[in-house]
């Protein structure tokens, strides 16, 4: 679809759409044009373009073209929304169900009309502000310091020779320096630099921060997971993904302030193994992600290291193997697909190969005749269906495979 928009603080447009006559200077359209994200797809490292910028005939008019990543980002004084295709309630629902705190799963607690900063940041600041009126928790953590006076009561007297100064020395400290905190203090600190979501959550975000006065900056271990008390478990969820969505790479220069981007593919794929480990997982079965647990490789002397979304194992035999696919099935499989679901199916021994596609029609089923492999493409109506109910398919899905196996 498209559309006009003037020159503006405010450009909105939807995933996959395009927005004509939008003014930028050319340093800007460049900058926006080499905006990406980054992911992690086949078990390498990818980089996602947010935005196409295309010149138009008008001096300094372009079109914006949006991909499959979603949320917004700040352009010098503009602020760019792009609003996922399913709305913005479903795409909240998808992103927090891989989350273990129930309430996430209530899909009333996502019927936010505005955009992905909302339902993320406002529910985020007041999380913040409830765990702030209980006090902030504290611990021991152990400090190292260089200096002339060392803590603690020291006795040299007997030496005859006193302290050679400075000394380095270590002591531990009871106080809010945890890694549950620092988390939290640095959600709080990008919800500040960005003005969409400033306008949000901005002046509690303002206060809530005096209430982590000694709290150092977040280190990168401290996104690694780690246990936390009840009462820490929401916002901390809710600061880790916006800590994750903050994860811009501009391809040069610094225009760009941090901001809150997601990409649809992994949402989507995140939310469906997830729901399929939930569901399987113990039950007589193992869900692998991703070859992590079971790795499986093509080539023999471990080469050609193979990457399926969702492997299901059971007494060391890998069942179902399967794919998560953000885009249309339209009744046909894209032999690029079909290839990968084959080269799957072989490095892990599976009979069958599902392909979880996002849309509606009807399913594909394929056999190759050499191998016996059965290729199986299920689309799934996200547009159409609850966030429930999308699980509800994910599973039956599964389930039915695995059935038609015995």
């Amino acid at each position: 679809s498209s559309s006009s928009n003037p020159v503006s603080s405010q450009i909105q447009l939807v995933e996959y759409s395009s927005l004509k006559g939008v003014r930028l200077t050319r340093e800007e359209a460049s900058a926006l044009n080499d905006l990406g994200v980054a992911s992690q797809r086949e078990g390498s490292p990818t980089r996602k373009r947010v935005l196409q910028v295309g010149p138009e005939y008008r001096e300094g008019a372009y079109t914006l073209t949006a991909s499959s990543v979603v949320g917004s980002v700040k352009l010098g004084d503009t602020q760019i929304s792009i609003v996922p295709k399913i709305g913005v309630g479903k795409t909240a629902f998808m992103l927090g169900y891989s989350l273990d705190e129930i309430r996430w799963r209530d899909e009333d607690l996502w019927q936010s009309s505005g955009d992905l900063l909302e339902a993320l940041v406002v529910p985020f600041v007041e999380s913040v502000e409830a765990l702030v009126a209980g006090g902030l928790e504290e611990a021991y953590s152990e400090v190292e310091e260089v200096g002339s006076r060392p803590r603690g009561a020291i006795d040299f007297s007997w030496s005859g020779v006193g302290l050679p100064l400075p000394v380095r020395y270590r002591f531990d400290s009871f106080d809010v320096d945890t890694a549950a905190n620092r988390v939290l203090r640095a959600a709080l600190l990008q919800i500040l630099s960005v003005a969409g979501m400033s306008r949000l959550g901005g002046v509690h975000a303002m206060q809530l921060l005096d209430a982590f006065h000694g709290v150092p900056r977040l280190a990168p271990l401290d996104l690694d997971p780690f246990i936390s008390s009840d009462r820490y478990k929401a916002p901390l969820d809710l600061a880790r993904m916006i800590l994750d969505g903050s994860g811009i790479e501009p391809a040069k220069g610094e225009t760009f302030s941090r901001s809150l981007l997601f990409d649809m593919n992994s949402i989507f794929e995140n939310f469906v193994v997830r729901v399929i480990a939930e569901h399987l997982e113990g039950a007589g079965f193992s869900v692998d992600s991703q070859g992590r647990r079971f790795p499986r490789f093509l080539v023999d002397r471990r080469r050609l290291m193979v990457h399926p979304d969702f492997a299901i194992w059971s007494g060391g035999r890998c069942l179902l193997v399967g794919d998560v696919k953000y885009k249309l099935l339209n009744g046909s499989l894209r032999r690029t697909d079909l290839y990968q679901a084959i080269s799957y199916a072989l490095a892990t021994g599976a009979e069958t190969a599902l392909l979880l596609y996002a849309g509606s029609g009807p399913d594909v089923q394929l056999t190759i005749p050499s191998t016996g492999t059965r290729v199986h493409a299920v689309p799934v109506s996200i547009d159409a269906l609850s966030g429930r109910e999308i699980a509800e398919v994910v599973v039956d899905a599964v389930r039915k495979d695995l059935a038609a196996l015995d």
